[in-house]
């Protein structure tokens, strides 16, 4: 629509241009609109039989046929009423495809040849009723978005279409109102924004000159004043950002210089601060998983996650060096928690063995190698006092033996069975 309006303001230039033309003008122009193709019609029916019949095209071609065999008044009325009564048909088809703006030239076109043309002043004045309704509805449309401005100079082009449109009238009288309340309270915004950084209340500050920002779009200052607290809030959110690398809150440090560049991208360092957190805050989640696998117990998982973590941190080599310390600790309690269960399962070979496993992987762990040694010397006893046993006579030697490896390895082979025989001999 807004081309429209740029043909409206355009409108009494083509009428006083129109008023140059002649009618056999505006009538070869006609002629040149209608269709190539030549209309089959008898020469017998007058020009005025064929306009009210709405053969159109074939009345401008009587009619010019006519003014061309014999000239004069007669000849030019008909060429003339030909003329308007096709300037109108054609305006119709026009409005009738909201093409409006060519309507309304059109129809003025033909009040230029006929000015008391009813039938064209009638469309003339729909035609502007109905560009200006459109208008009225860009302007409420536009003022419904405080578009004050904008929705003014609709209702302004409505009332040029169609000066009694009291919607648009009321419209246009309550947008320049609105405006010019607008204004005022822009200003008043700015004047608190300045107040709010003086004391230093940034975000506040912000806000305000955002809003005389948001009423007045094109106030320079209140933009500049704008950028500088967005400047001096960047500046923070570093500060803060900084903080909290220093105190390992990783991922809360990359919030914060992500809104420094979001507020000012061209913050100082704030690219490398925001790429140097954003790897620590990543490692950082490594490691946590690596301490979540540790905890059920899936070392692999725990140590590739190690792996993909390290590589990317700067900051936290200590603390991954103590997850991966504390796995190796973990490790080795679980081995030794197994050969003491071989132990208490009298299952010495098998201890000693895992045993073995835990002091290949650290010289010192409680008292392993102590446990180890111990459960060697009941080995080679065990089998000492077996062999022994087998070689004395006497049963009384033999039960001695036996009842000797009984106290540290009862279920050493057979004792326990022959224990029982021996001394069921003895009872009988």
């Amino acid at each position: 629509m807004g081309k429209e309006t740029g043909l409206a303001a355009s409108t009494p230039l083509v009428l006083n241009t129109m008023r140059h033309f002649t009618i056999a003008t505006l009538a070869s122009l006609a002629l040149c609109a209608c269709s190539s193709t030549p209309e089959e019609v008898d020469l017998g029916p007058s020009v005025r039989e064929l306009v009210r019949t709405a053969r159109y095209e074939a009345a401008l071609r009587r009619a010019s046929e006519l003014a061309h065999e014999n000239p004069g008044e007669i000849a030019a009325a008909d060429q003339r009423m030909a003329t308007v009564a096709w300037l109108i048909y054609s305006g119709r088809e026009l409005s009738f495809a909201d093409r409006d703006q060519e309507a309304l030239m059109t129809f003025e076109q033909a009040l230029v040849l006929e000015e008391e043309s009813k039938v064209a002043l009638m469309w003339v004045g729909k035609t502007r009723a109905k560009i200006a309704t459109l208008l009225h509805q860009e302007g409420v449309e536009l003022h419904a978005k405080e578009d004050y401005p904008g929705a003014a100079a609709k209702y302004a082009a409505a009332l040029d279409m169609n000066p009694a449109h009291e919607s648009a009238r009321r419209g246009l009288e309550l947008a320049r109102r609105q405006g010019v309340y607008r204004v005022e309270l822009a200003k008043g915004y700015y004047v608190e924004g300045v107040r709010a950084l003086t004391d230093y209340w940034l975000e506040q500050a912000k806000s305000r000159f955002g809003y005389t920002r948001k009423y007045l779009p094109d106030h320079e200052r209140a933009l500049n004043r704008r950028n500088k607290v967005d400047g001096m809030l960047a500046g923070q959110r570093v500060i803060l950002g900084t903080n909290y690398m220093s105190r390992g809150l990783y991922a809360a440090a990359r919030n914060e210089f992500r809104l420094a560049q979001i507020l000012r991208p061209s913050t100082e360092g704030v690219e490398e601060f925001l790429d140097h957190a954003t790897l620590e805050a990543r490692a950082s989640d490594h490691l946590l998983k690596a301490e979540m696998f540790v905890f059920r117990g899936e070392f692999t998982d725990a140590l590739q996650e190690l792996d993909k973590g390290r590589v990317l941190s700067e900051l936290q080599a200590e603390a991954f060096e103590e997850v991966r310390v504390g796995i190796d600790a973990e490790e080795n309690r679980l081995i030794y928690e197994r050969a003491l269960a071989y132990e208490h399962d009298y299952l010495y070979e098998d201890a000693i063995e895992v045993y073995g496993e835990l002091l290949a992987r650290t010289d010192y762990f409680e008292d392993a190698r102590a446990r180890s040694e111990t459960l060697a010397d009941y080995v080679e006893n065990a089998v000492r006092l077996y062999g022994e046993m087998l070689d004395v006579g006497e049963r009384a030697d033999k039960l001695s033996l036996l009842r000797q490896i009984d106290i540290f390895w009862p279920e050493y082979r057979d004792v326990q069975e022959r224990i029982v025989r021996l001394e069921s001999v003895r009872g009988a």
